[in-house]
């Protein structure tokens, strides 16, 4: 009896730094947000108005680490090289997530694989517009006049996104547009504002300026609903393409291994920090909407969209790039 007593209080006194080092508050220091874009767009924008409403929740600071380059590629790589101790988060577009399958040979990462889904942040439509000099009254007559015209409408694309915005349209219209590639907005705005090309997809935050300004006209806005910043402005689907509903959104992910506990309490304050009045109303002048979901519900989100663009870039025959 007297054995039994002492060799249960050395298993006891063994275990014990174990048990207390399992029930450590987390977290005890500071979370990185990697973010796979330049300080200034959309993705950084909500990044850094979120970071800092989780910091209160999370009772650490959330800081926001710029990685961009290649796609955000560099970004995941970063992220997948990181301790899965919950210390070490991505926020990245759907852009990398759930588009790059459906345009890519091959990419260094399996999304269900490498990462770990946290929730949803924010998300925004694109805008079609055209030069005031080529705008035509809506989306319908658009359409008729590229039908009839003896030479394709010229659109502008950046992009995986805008390709397949593109493909999308012409699935869903049979309208077959000249496609100019662009290395980068700036010259986008340039050519689109001379009336060199016929027309574009623009994120909210560079187009508004612009279109309030006179110098862009908006047609439709690819999203479930209207912008509250364009509220005249029909989606696509009300200005007559059924089927068409394109959306830009980010989300937070971690690397795989993370401790489900931590994954539940960085989603919970990710929710909670998506509830503030404040929060909504920072993203909303970003032209941003926040998207409150659960891990499970963004698993699914990101399965089922990646499926979609691949069938379309498929069906459209869209040529797989080398990364």
């Amino acid at each position: 009896m007297f054995k039994n007593t002492i060799r249960a209080l050395v298993v006891g006194a063994l275990l014990a730094p174990t048990a207390s080092h399992a029930a450590e508050p987390y977290p005890q220091r500071a979370v990185r947000m990697i973010v796979g874009f330049a300080a200034g767009g959309p993705t950084d924008q909500a990044a850094r108005i979120v970071a800092e409403a989780m910091a209160t929740p999370l009772g650490q600071p959330v800081v926001v680490e710029n990685r961009p380059g290649a796609n955000s590629t560099i970004a995941a790589r970063a992220l997948m090289s990181s301790q899965p101790d919950g210390y070490s988060l991505l926020l990245a577009s759907n852009g990398i997530l759930t588009v790059a399958g459906a345009r890519y040979k091959s990419l260094p990462f399996d999304i269900e694989r490498d990462f770990v889904p946290i929730g949803s942040v924010a998300g925004y439509s694109h805008i079609l517009v055209m030069p005031p000099a080529k705008a035509v009254p809506d989306l319908k007559t658009l359409i008729a006049n590229a039908k009839s015209a003896k030479l394709p409408m010229t659109i502008a694309s950046v992009g995986n996104v805008d390709d397949l915005s593109i493909a999308l349209f012409r699935k869903l219209t049979g309208v077959q547009f000249d496609i100019i590639p662009y290395p980068g907005q700036s010259a986008v705005l340039s050519d689109l504002i001379a009336g060199r090309i016929d027309m574009s997809f623009l994120a909210p935050t560079v187009a508004g300026p612009l279109i309030e300004s006179g110098k862009l006209k908006a047609i439709a806005v690819s999203g479930r609903s209207r912008l509250e910043v364009l509220p005249n402005v029909p989606t696509m689907e009300e200005a007559g393409v059924p089927g068409f509903v394109l959306e830009i959104w980010n989300a937070l992910m971690a690397p795989t291994g993370t401790d489900p506990a931590k994954i539940a309490t960085l989603s919970k304050a990710l929710r909670t920090a998506l509830a503030e009045k404040s929060v909504k109303e920072k993203l909303a002048h970003s032209g941003l909407v926040p998207l409150p979901d659960t891990p499970e519900e963004l698993a699914l989100k990101l399965k089922t969209e990646g499926q979609e663009w691949k069938q379309l870039a498929t069906e459209e025959k869209l040529p797989l790039r080398d990364l």
